[in-house]
């Protein structure tokens, strides 16, 4: 006989735990810890179950235990024959769950003293019910045979069929079918099925059963976090998309965007750069503005958050450790973002962090390690192509070859080779969470460190972050929630467009040319002119060195007082801080940093401070269900930089840190900006009968940075769903159980134009006068005011359908849309007498209109479940108006390449593309043919068109997660189809001028002795000049396996220390099915904010594929 005393365990784990609270940085754990359970055990305590699942006896006691903090002592054999049951994500009775146990084993508990409890048999008094029975109703091994199904027919495999009261116990087949041996007709069957309630069927006379079983509704009762409360899912009324926590474990990001990607339907997520820590630009059902830009409002542990990322910058969300976040939503119609008004016109993104949980407390740790290497590397011509390519371009320039003999060239560079490298990450987190009666606390801290595969690139980050609940009477609770985190980012060189760039470098470098002299230092490529006028590779790669470190600190305190049962009010303070400081260094190896180094140093901080105050209302009268929030916010900003720089230094060895040290001292920069936003918001609802729901919504905003007398503004919103699945007509179907209509309309706004954009501002400008080229600096006007300036105002219709089948198995969500952007603020151009080029205004108006579809199934539950999510979005973009200007342009890519290329015109899509087209066929001569649109004989800006669009068709993502017994294995798939990309690189890597390095394909290319007009390159000559035209257009379609995971779960009960570990193996970017012919078809190179260059690939960052290790362990 052994004694089992989880108490032995439990001291194991707490002093393994005093081991890391004394080596952690986290030193204000034992605050949290001392806030452990006051009360302890109680028969009507909740015990949690995190997912469906099979749990033995001796699981459900270790869970207990955790939860409670109460010890259980039994004799081991005696439990042996307790069944094995399927329970579901939830909460369930302490004494209920142990019931469920110890009743068909004839088993009790009973209290020893006031922390142990002693498992035991039953007395001859508690047993009378089984041993006093009518001997008539004894039947030896009556045979029981059946099938268990859904309400569709449908069978369930795996289905847990136990004799009531005993341990004889079966399962069902892949059929649902099942054969059961039960001592008696009294006998009743205890049948469950993982998603469905539980059924008790008593045997009777019947020897063959059909057993239905109803599925659980539970999915409807999800809460979800809406802006400033949230409801049950049932209850919404809006258009909104949630993350949950199971699904943002799968994916390992750097930041909390990428977490998002192909996740939630009319949301697309583009990579602005692939650099560990790059940017993504996020546009939520099509973007809205052209100068206000169109990234979405985040709102963090209820702070606000505008993400200010650009293509230059570290992403300020990558400060954000993605795996302490619980759960995200993301708000898309009106009804959903009224809310929040003047910040609301883009959508809401909300983010929860992790909280802790009544009960003993425990430790997560999570932690992966992996490699990653470039997902492709483009086939660029070896040294005899490279100076074959150079010959036939000197002769037919009429030059002198300059590689007269072939046989000569034998070195053989591949430059990517140079600057690419497999590339290591490790992610460790780890997480103390618990809690009291009164309180709950969640403590996490994380270290991620990330190389880049290019050489001398990464990003590392420390984060910290407590979340802390605590009652302090029974109507006044103290909620606060602190995120740090410190991150350094080691980033390449981005001249975008340019040589400057590191892998464009790499691209053109000459194949017949060293890295490295035999001395060490670098091959010289300046001077090479078949290289054309770019730095070394390596020495870009090396010497050049772009480090920002970016500080965050985020946090809220929010006080709560419930009044009464129907009132609550709510006070927040928060701050959120946010420091840059940005050291780029150009050594004197490279081109930019001749001849003696360029060090440019730039320090920004960015600090908000809110304040707001809530006060809630629910009352249900009868048929009747009302809810209200009534609140006033405030929110400051400010912003303050400084910029130095200086040349010319002694040695690089100080890499710009001592700006002294320079020899030149360039003029310094700084400046500062402060706005603020009043609000007071409101939100009404009522639900009558449960099934008309209705949802009034307003918020007015007074914001600083628009004109005198334009400074506030009122946005409005109203909603209607009926929940048809109540009705009589549908109450009792078995096939459908949700069923929902949602109507809504409101407006919603875009205060993102920055500061003093109203105003006459003045600027300071330096000028030589005089013969003695004496400095003057003055001030000058900077622009023309508008006193006018005010919201761009977005309205917005939508149309939704909620749809659950099969008791929750199958939910589907459809919705429409219509969003109308009026006053849009658009920079009119002046004419030259004005002494401005132009003047900010609000004339325009954009329309997106769209389509969107989600599906969830569940087609198997059970010992083997399968869980997919699907979605699909459709968005049509239009510019309806600009006023008096009927177009204008977007800014060129690169100075070497002077034409725009994409425009904004009325009646087209924002920012598609525009250029010349190409015939199919080339001249006779070789040539490229522009077509000649204007029949005038020439071929000039005149005969320019809209030539495709950056815009894709649709986007889709898919997800297929499944689990059998201790195995998971999950997928995931993203898309987009549609769509062109500007591919910038082929007129540099695909332009036959023979001075330059080339992709292959240029092999297929005109010569005199190859005279075919069909070639998919012209002739090689530095008298070809290429313009904007469709030949550098490309397919933007892809499809990715954006995630696999195989994962393994150890059985509880073959764990000492721990009460959960599981490893798994991750592959990202794994395959990747796409025409295009650069590194990667998701890109954008000069991302999201305001810049109208949509959908260009210009030297963008190579994306990475990655395979994962990791491990995860609670105790």
């Amino acid at each position: 006989m052994e004694i089992n005393l989880i108490e032995r365990i439990s001291n194991s784990r707490f002093s393994f735990l005093n081991i890391i609270m004394r080596t952690c940085l986290f030193l204000f754990c034992t605050i949290a810890f001392a806030l452990g359970p006051k009360h302890g055990f109680s028969q009507n305590a909740d015990i949690k179950i995190d997912q469906n699942q099979r749990m033995t006896i001796k699981q459900a006691l270790k869970v207990i235990n955790l939860q409670t903090s109460y010890n259980f002592v039994y004799q081991d054999d005696l439990l042996e024959k307790a069944p094995v049951l399927d329970l579901e994500k939830g909460v369930i009775k302490t004494s209920i769950l142990l019931e469920r146990f110890l009743l068909p084993i004839n088993m009790t508990y009973s209290f020893i003293d006031s922390k142990t409890i002693a498992v035991v048999k039953k007395s001859k008094n508690q047993s009378a019910d089984f041993e006093n029975r009518d001997n008539r109703d004894i039947l030896i091994q009556q045979i029981i045979t059946g099938k268990v199904l859904d309400t569709q027919g449908r069978p369930l495999p795996g289905a847990s069929i136990i004799e009531k009261g005993t341990t004889n116990g079966t399962q069902s087949d892949f059929d649902g079918n099942f054969s059961i041996n039960v001592t008696n007709r009294s006998s009743v069957l205890l049948v469950s099925y993982i998603g469905f309630t539980p059924k008790e069927i008593p045997v009777g006379n019947e020897s063959e059963l059909t057993i239905t079983l109803q599925e659980s509704t539970a999915l409807l009762d999800e809460i979800v976090v809406i802006g400033y409360g949230s409801v049950k899912k049932s209850d919404l009324t809006g258009s909104v998309s949630s993350i949950s926590e199971e699904e943002l474990s799968v994916q390992k990001t750097t930041s909390v965007d990428q977490l998002i990607q192909g996740r939630a339907a009319g949301v697309q997520v583009t990579q602005v750069s692939a650099a560990p820590g790059g940017a993504m630009s996020i546009r939520i059902r099509g973007g809205n503005s052209i100068v206000g830009g169109n990234e979405p409002l985040y709102v963090i542990d209820g702070f606000p958050v505008y993400n200010t990322a650009n293509r230059n910058l570290t992403n300020p969300l990558s400060a954000i450790d993605p795996n302490n976040i619980q759960s995200i939503e993301i708000l898309k119609d009106a009804s959903a973002t009224a809310i929040y008004g003047s910040r609301g016109a883009n959508g809401v993104v909300i983010i929860t962090t992790k909280s802790g949980k009544k009960g003993k407390g425990k430790i997560q740790i999570n932690s992966f390690t992996g490699v990653q290497k470039v997902r492709r590397e483009l086939d660029l011509m070896n040294s005899q192509q490279f100076a074959v390519l150079a010959n036939e371009r000197a002769v037919n320039d009429g030059a002198d070859l300059p590689f007269p003999d072939l046989s000569a060239v034998t070195t053989d560079t591949d430059w990517q080779d140079e600057i690419f490298r497999q590339a290591f990450i490790t992610n460790i987190g780890i997480s103390f969470l618990g809690g009291g009666d009164n309180s709950t606390y969640a403590i996490n801290g994380n270290f991620f460190d990330q190389e880049g595969i290019i050489i001398d690139t990464g990003f590392k980050r420390a984060s910290i972050g407590l979340n802390l609940d605590q009652g302090i009477n029974d109507y006044l609770k103290v909620v606060t929630s602190i995120n740090a985190s410190k991150s350094v980012n080691d980033r390449p060189e981005t001249g975008f467009g340019t040589l400057e760039n590191t892998v464009n470098a790499a691209i053109h470098a000459s194949p017949t040319l060293t890295p490295r002299q035999e001395d060490g230092s670098y091959t010289s490529l300046e001077d090479y002119v078949y290289s054309g006028p770019v730095s070394n590779p390596l020495a870009q790669a090396l010497d050049v060195n772009r480090i920002t470190e970016l500080s965050r600190l985020l946090g809220t305190t929010a006080i709560e007082i419930d009044f009464s049962e129907a009132f609550k009010f709510t006070s927040r303070f928060g701050i959120d801080y946010l420091s840059s400081f940005d050291t780029n260094y150009q050594g004197r190896t490279v081109r930019f940093g001749e001849p003696a180094g360029l060090a440019t140093r730039t320090h920004r901080e960015d600090t908000s401070y809110l304040i707001e105050l809530l006060m809630d209302y629910k009352k249900d009268i009868g048929n009747h269900d009302f809810s209200a929030t009534v609140g006033f916010t405030s929110q400051q900003d400010k912003s303050i930089f400084t910029l130095a720089s200086a040349s010319n230094f002694l040695s690089d060895d100080l890499q710009g840190v001592d700006l002294s040290a320079g020899e030149d001292i360039n003029t310094p920069n700084s400046g500062t900006s402060k706005s603020l936003l009043l609000s007071s918001l409101a939100r009404i609802n009522y639900i009558y009968k449960d099934k008309y729901l209705f949802t009034l919504t307003g918020r007015a905003d007074g914001s600083s940075r628009f004109g005198r007398d334009r400074k506030w503004g009122f946005f409005p919103s109203g909603s209607f769903a009926w929940r048809i699945s109540n009705e009589e007509f549908l109450k009792d179907s078995k096939t459908i159980n949700n069923l929902k209509l949602r109507l809504s309309y409101g407006l919603s706004g875009n205060q993102e134009i920055g500061s003093y954009q109203s105003l006459e501002r003045i600027e300071a400008n330096n000028y030589i006068l005089g013969t003695d080229d004496g400095l003057v600096i003055g001030l000058s006007p900077a622009n023309i005011g508008n006193p006018d300036l005010k919201w761009e105002t977005t309205s917005q219709f939508n149309a939704g359908l909620d749809l659950g089948l099969l008791g929750g198995r199958v939910s589907f969500v459809a919705d429409y849309y219509v969003k109308n952007t009026s006053d849009l603020l658009v920079n009119r151009p002046l004419p030259p007498t004005a002494g401005f080029s132009s003047v900010l205004e609000n004339v325009g108006e954009i329309r997106n209109e769209g389509f969107e579809f989600a599906i969830n199934a569940l087609p198997f539950a059970g010992e083997f479940s399968w869980n997919i999510d699907a979605n699909i979005s459709f968005n049509r973009n239009e510019v309806i108006s600009l006023g008096d200007t009927n177009e204008f342009f977007g800014n060129t890519i690169a100075s070497n390449f002077r034409f725009p290329v994409n425009i904004v015109r009325e009646g087209e899509e924002l920012g598609t593309f525009f250029g010349y087209e190409t015939e199919t066929l080339l001249s006779e001569t070789g040539d490229i043919v522009y077509a000649d649109l204007n029949d005038d004989g020439e071929i000039n800006s005149d005969d320019r068109t809209i030539i495709g669009s950056p815009y894709p068709d649709f986007i889709y993502g898919f997800t297929s997660t499944m689990e059998y017994r201790n195995f998971d294995l999950s997928f995931f798939l993203q898309g987009v189809q549609g769509g062109e990309i500007f591919n910038f690189n082929r007129f540099l890597y695909a332009n036959p001028t023979g001075n330059r390095n080339q992709i292959t394909a240029v092999l297929d290319r005109w010569t005199p002795e190859n005279q075919d007009r069909t070639a998919q390159f012209p002739r090689v000559s530095g008298n070809s000049p290429l313009l904007p035209s469709d030949r550098f257009l490309e397919s933007a379609s892809f499809l990715r396996l954006r995630n696999i995971t195989l994962g393994y779960r150890i059985k509880p009960e073959k764990l000492k220390f721990f009460s959960s570990a599981r490893f798994y193996l991750t592959g990202q970017n794994l395959i990747t099915i796409s025409d295009y012919s650069g590194y990667d078809p998701e890109v954008n190179t000069f991302g999201g904010g305001t810049d109208l260059r949509l959908g260009v690939d210009a030297g963008a960052y190579p994306t990475n594929k990655s395979y994962l290790f990791g491990l995860e362990l609670e105790f």
